[in-house]
């Protein structure tokens, strides 16, 4: 794990446990998902049948290629057709080897692809979040004065709508094949709602893998998970301390801010010197927005533009944003 950094790709992960490793385990973490809790199945997922193993092994065997072809879409190398090609290749390998090894019976399709559809879904999302973060990270690369000593927050709304499209590619994709297996009424939606929570979710999964408090600097969540932002939306927020701050007492050293919002637009971009005095006058702001607002007071014309801000609530070390 990178401490350079301000969130890294293993805490995303904390918070998405494999579906097929957690499908008889409670997972409670905010952006993670809950599924069927040990005491109701009454086993562990290592004490699956032979003929279990066998399905989960054929459900998650090209794992690393899946890896492969949702982080080339949300990076823009692959289309939504090549997108559909590849998870459709996905599915049905899936099938075709379960199949063929003996270990799916014509009783349990239904539910090997809707458990299918459940572990596709939870990849598309966290590979949705991961590729938001490495971006992130080039970006605080870029923006900081000393990476060592910096910590960020990045959110690009375009990952969230790559990831609803990709989830939209991959119902497509189930449907038609149920369709040709000649399945009925898959419930895939219903299905999915009754074992994840959360972690279906892009927006849901980015604000819990920035829970942590990222090594006392920021701490982010989002206010309505729910909210769809605008297509172009983006927020890179960044705080770092200078070294000097280790000859002075707790509350008395230099701190810089930086906030990007859109790209290139800078909205907030300062340095000062923080005291014990200073510190008794900071003000708390309920969200985001009505920080920048507080620093570039005759900008009307910007809040518009940047109102999702407001959904987005920022803790640091010693500033509550």
């Amino acid at each position: 794990m990178e401490k350079s950094m301000g969130i890294s790709i293993p805490s995303v992960n904390s918070s998405i446990v494999s579906y097929e490793q957690s499908q008889v385990t409670n997972v409670n973490n905010k952006g993670g998902k809950t599924v069927d809790s040990s005491k109701k199945a009454g086993k562990h997922w290592w004490q699956c049948s032979e003929k279990e193993s066998k399905l989960l092994q054929c459900r998650v065997k090209d794992s690393d290629q899946r890896k492969e072809y949702l982080t080339a879409f949300y990076q823009g190398k692959i289309s939504d057709v090549e997108l559909d090609t590849a998870i459709s290749n996905t599915i049905r390998n899936a099938y075709e080897e379960a199949v063929s090894g003996g270990w799916l019976d014509k009783d349990d399709e239904k539910e090997f692809l809707n458990t299918m559809y459940c572990d596709l879904t939870i990849e598309a999302v966290q590979n949705a979040v991961s590729s938001n973060i490495v971006e992130g990270r080039a970006l605080n690369r870029q923006n900081a004065v000393n990476v060592q000593d910096s910590k960020f927050v990045y959110y690009n709304a375009k990952f969230y709508h790559s990831c609803e499209k990709a989830k939209e590619v991959l119902r497509d994709c189930l449907d038609r094949f149920s369709e040709e297996l000649g399945i009925e009424n898959l419930d895939k939606e219903k299905y999915l709602s009754e074992h994840v929570k959360n972690g279906d979710d892009f927006n849901a999964v980015w604000s819990g893998s920035y829970e942590s408090w990222n090594g006392h600097y920021n701490h982010c969540e989002m206010i309505n998970t729910e909210a769809v932002p605008p297509e172009e939306f983006s927020f890179y927020y960044q705080v770092e301390y200078s070294d000097i701050h280790k000859k002075f007492k707790e509350y008395d050293y230099e701190e810089r801010h930086c906030l990007l919002v859109n790209g290139e637009t800078s909205v907030v971009k300062e340095e000062f010197r923080m005291t014990d005095d200073t510190m008794l006058n900071r003000k708390p702001f309920n969200n985001l927005l009505d920080y920048v607002k507080s620093k570039y007071l005759e900008q009307d014309h910007l809040w518009k533009e940047l109102h999702y801000l407001n959904n987005f609530k920022i803790y640091s070390l010693l500033n509550f944003v």
